[in-house]
């Protein structure tokens, strides 16, 4: 009798989660978590630490010490708060989180954070930034990684019937609206983010790269009043890669400057990439530098630290430059190697994508694997004119805190939904 009870009480218990133990292997490393992933993104880190401490070495002989001890105390600084905050998302992130009214208030959070750099100077141009003393923060950086997880949260694993007169109608203006209508709350609030960055903020690049990402995420959902838009937006796409190419031509850049809707430093970005040595002693300036400075470094590099062109070429020489002066000192051959690095990473975070059966944790993945493909394109697109500068940072290499920790807080997340694809808590 005994037995029987306890067989009937076995058979009606639910499978629990088994819980991790609190060890240094699964801190490192939590079970099921991507091991390449993990170390080729702390090998990223590390390079860029060392490209910005070698790319702050541009101030004279008296000061340089202290300038390149503070600039490798930020950067090692934020580095080690952005592999906490990757150890944080990896082990506690779970899909169920984007259901939460938690979840809400922090998109209404990170609309607040967008509004508050527009109460401080501006930078380049551009509102963007917080200012806290020396540091500062880019709220458009988390927004990158908040539409990843708004669109996840609204199309993954959305199975909504499709209303009956979407089919028995005929009205083409009734279909558009009941389609409208399915995707209306991720892209209300992806028009709020790329609107407060484009208009108020004045970064063009940030809210280029926010829509990019929701575009790519847009294409992994299956639902039939997403055909239409997936269709379309595929076309646009076409189009607009074909535009791009033509306006980065001289006649292309002759067009953009004679519409005169540009504003001056906008004309000069478009100029300089078609014609990188045409103005060198203005507007060209930086571009054909970057150029000379990668030519300069050819195979193998002149060496870590013997840049020539840091000392009195680059502006944005730990930012948007940062792989110029670093292919100078590494060569071709370590401009390979770190290539492979982020090829590596984006490759591992699709192929998981490939796998998964689950929209939501496939959003996540392909919306990293894009974000971080889409900075390392546009950045050295940027310094080798082959698309007008933007100013996008390299990810983990170029100095930003904001940049890394945004980076590292995405692929913690990534990291997670592997960690529960191969765990068999999603499919």
């Amino acid at each position: 009798m005994n037995r029987r009870r306890k067989q009937v009480s076995v058979g009606k218990r639910p499978a629990r989660r088994q819980k991790q133990k609190w060890n240094l292997q699964n801190f490192l490393l939590p079970n099921g978590c991507d091991a390449t992933i993990q170390i080729v993104t702390i090998v990223i880190a590390v390079i860029g630490i060392f490209a910005v401490m070698s790319a702050s070495m541009n101030v004279s002989a008296s000061i340089q010490e202290i300038g390149v001890t503070n600039v490798l105390f930020k950067q090692s600084f934020m580095a080690l708060i952005g592999i906490v905050a990757l150890k944080l998302m990896e082990r506690f992130f779970t899909l169920r989180f984007l259901s939460t009214d938690l979840f809400l208030k922090l998109v209404w959070a990170q609309i607040f954070l967008l509004i508050v750099p527009l109460m401080f100077t501006a930078n380049a141009g551009a509102k963007a930034w917080i200012y806290f003393g020396s540091f500062s923060i880019q709220p458009s950086e988390f927004a990158k990684v908040m539409t990843i997880l708004v669109m996840a949260a609204n199309l993954g694993d959305r199975k909504a019937p499709v209303p009956r007169r979407y089919y028995t109608t005929d009205s083409f203006k009734e279909r558009m609206m009941i389609r409208l209508k399915y995707v209306s709350t991720p892209l209300l609030i992806i028009v709020i983010f790329a609107g407060i960055i484009l208009f108020a903020q004045s970064d063009f690049g940030s809210m280029m790269v926010l829509c990019l990402i929701a575009l790519a995420c847009l294409f992994v959902p299956d639902h039939p009043l997403l055909v239409f838009w997936q269709k379309s937006l595929a076309i646009l796409a076409i189009f607009a890669f074909i535009a791009g190419y033509i306006l980065s031509t001289p006649w292309g850049v002759g067009f953009v400057v004679n519409l005169g809707r540009l504003k001056p430093y906008q004309m000069a970005r478009f100029e300089s990439c078609a014609l990188p040595f045409g103005d060198m002693f203005k507007d060209s300036m930086h571009i054909a530098n970057s150029l000379i400075a990668q030519a300069r470094g050819g195979l193998i590099g002149s060496g870590y630290g013997k840049s020539l062109s840091k000392y009195y070429v680059f502006p944005a020489r730990t930012t948007d430059f940062i792989l110029a002066i670093t292919v100078e000192e590494v060569g071709f051959v370590g401009f390979f190697c770190i290539f492979l690095l982020y090829a590596t990473l984006v490759y591992r975070l699709y192929s998981y994508a490939a796998k998964m059966k689950n929209e939501k944790g496939r959003m996540i993945l392909v919306g990293t694997a894009s974000y971080i493909a889409i900075h390392f394109v546009f950045n050295v697109g940027g310094v080798t004119a082959a698309v007008p500068l933007t100013g996008i940072p390299l990810l983990m290499i170029s100095s930003g805190g904001t940049s890394l920790l945004s980076t590292m807080i995405a692929i913690g997340i990534a990291q997670a939904v592997i960690r529960q694809y191969k765990n068999g808590e999603i499919v």
